[in-house]
């Protein structure tokens, strides 16, 4: 589900660049229909959060514009829209799931399905090395999956 938002122009009602920003989301806060529970952490431009889908009864990832850091707010808005559209292409069992975009009255938001799991980083620093094997097949899960993802047009920048 999408709300339509994928295919309107965000620019109208965003708060103005001369508006109040609405304080940054909390845990405990309802975005849509989803309830914020963790925050994961934060780049430049976003905020992201484990969150909770009530109505679904599971874990969910939201994506969300951090209007402090943003400039130009309807550029930002294109941005994360074209990115919802992109991720809602990919079909593939190693990729997370696209489940929403939407516009809560204080930030827009990007929703996919949540990954419980260690980042293979912390994997690799606990212990050594992966035995060849392993980590041929996790490679060739991650490859497949890249290819996926570049075929559907998404790119990290």
């Amino acid at each position: 589900r999408t709300h339509g938002y994928l295919h309107r122009d965000p620019s109208p009602g965003l708060p103005g660049p001369t508006d109040p920003d609405p304080p940054p989301p909390q845990p405990g806060d309802a975005v849509g229909p989803f309830v914020l529970r963790e925050k994961l952490g934060e780049g430049v431009s976003c905020h992201v959060y484990r969150g909770w889908d009530a109505a679904r009864s599971f874990p969910v990832a939201l994506k969300i514009l951090n209007w402090a850091n943003v400039f130009d707010r309807a550029a930002a808005m294109r941005q994360l829209r074209t990115e919802a559209l992109a991720l809602s292409r990919v079909k593939h069992p190693q990729v997370i799931r696209f489940i929403d975009f939407g516009f809560d009255p204080r930030w827009p938001y990007l929703v996919t399905e949540f990954f419980e799991g260690r980042p293979l980083g912390e994997l690799l620093r606990a212990g050594g090395a992966l035995p060849p094997g392993w980590a041929l097949y996790l490679v060739s899960q991650m490859v497949d999956a890249l290819g996926a993802v570049w075929k559907a047009g998404v790119v990290h920048r």
